[in-house]
């Protein structure tokens, strides 16, 4: 059982000093608090029962903070639980700070705590909706407010607390249902010029699979380049048979672009990096150089089918490293690891349509949208 004196004393005691109230109103208030005289749950023996857990709940701080919430303006700002949680982190560190003194293991949180704060918290604000009308809310808010303002390192304690509180409301309020309300009244403000279906499909589109580091984008590139290391390989042996009746001696650069395909890994993030992506543009092109040469000597030679058949595979290689290049342009991997895009241009181009289209598709992929 734990009296609840301790969060009204600082309070009976204002409601004198109070001029917009009359005599009447204050009685009235004073009685309503006093009736609040004890909390109890099962909790008997247990964690909530130490000494300094008490200690916690009998400082005139921690007892001004829980009304502040439950009485005063700031349970329109956060909810429950994160003032709960926040009120579980204070009672936790004092009870470490006891535990550090005594040789005794640190605890992250402890969830007798956190179901007896929150028992705590829901018994007062039952009582609250049941005994108070909303004039003497208002009285009690002022009050609160006399008190906090008159002492200036409760001001603070107020200050740090609730900004931390509010912090972790703002992370529950923004749910992903949430955010589709915003996303939806955003493109709603776009008025009826914002029409979906009359939108002209974009290659430009393709850059937003890369912001979000799409699946699709790691498979696509592992098959590509997959599709070019395999054109190659084709080369190769072909090209490794009649090498010497082709007077090439030195095919070194085949075997160092194949060995460069080996570390290559498509599904892993670093590949995408700026350094990554210049590297392989560097190793492709200094392979397409040498290729190219050798196509040139093809060319000079009689056409026998060996010579068709080369001439046909280097075909094959630069179809496969143009859809690779292209791919790269279209998509901009380098997104994936620097996940920033600028959209500017004219207005009335459709930068707005644009968002919104992506931001819609996004949404009914599952991903979380914020839009505004």
């Amino acid at each position: 059982m734990v009296s609840l004196s301790f969060i009204f004393k600082p309070l009976t005691g204002k409601l004198a000093e109070l001029i917009s109230a009359t005599l009447i109103e204050k009685w009235k208030i004073k009685w309503k608090l006093k009736q609040i005289k004890t909390f109890q749950k099962d909790y008997e023996d247990t964690f909530v029962d130490s000494n300094t857990f008490q200690q916690f709940l009998n400082d005139e701080k921690n007892g001004l903070l829980i009304f502040n919430y439950v009485f005063g303006a700031t349970n329109n700002s956060i909810t429950k639980v994160a003032f709960v949680e926040q009120l579980s982190k204070l009672a936790v560190d004092e009870i470490n700070h006891y535990r550090k003194s005594v040789q005794l293991k640190e605890i992250d949180s402890h969830p007798i705590v956190d179901q007896y704060l929150y028992d705590l918290i829901t018994y007062l604000e039952e009582y609250r909706d049941k005994s108070f009308k909303s004039n003497e809310m208002s009285i009690l808010a002022n009050i609160q407010n006399s008190i906090v303002k008159s002492n200036e390192s409760l001001k603070k304690y107020f200050e740090r607390n609730f900004l931390q509180i509010q912090e972790r409301s703002y992370l529950e309020r923004y749910t992903d249902k949430h955010l589709t309300k915003i996303l939806d009244q955003n493109i709603l403000d776009l008025g009826k010029r914002y029409i979906s279906k009359a939108n002209v499909e974009t290659d430009f589109s393709a850059i937003f699979n890369s912001l979000i580091c799409d699946e699709q984008i790691f498979q696509q590139f592992s098959e590509l380049l997959g599709k070019l290391e395999t054109s190659i390989m084709a080369f190769n042996e072909i090209f490794d048979t009649h090498r010497e009746e082709l007077e090439y001696v030195d095919i070194k650069f085949i075997e160092k672009v194949l060995n460069y395909f080996k570390e290559v890994d498509g599904n892993n993030k670093e590949f995408y990096l700026n350094s990554s992506l210049n590297r392989l543009s560097e190793e492709i092109n200094c392979f397409m150089e040498n290729i190219d040469s050798v196509r040139y000597k093809l060319y000079e030679m009689d056409r026998n089918n060996t010579i068709k058949h080369l001439i046909n595979l280097i075909q094959a290689i630069n179809t496969d490293k143009r859809e690779l290049v292209d791919y790269i342009d279209l998509v901009k991997p380098v997104l994936i690891n620097e996940p920033y895009l600028l959209i500017y241009g004219d207005a009335g181009i459709g930068k707005s349509h644009l968002l919104a289209d992506n931001a819609k598709k996004l949404q009914e992929e599952g991903h979380s949208v914020f839009c505004f």
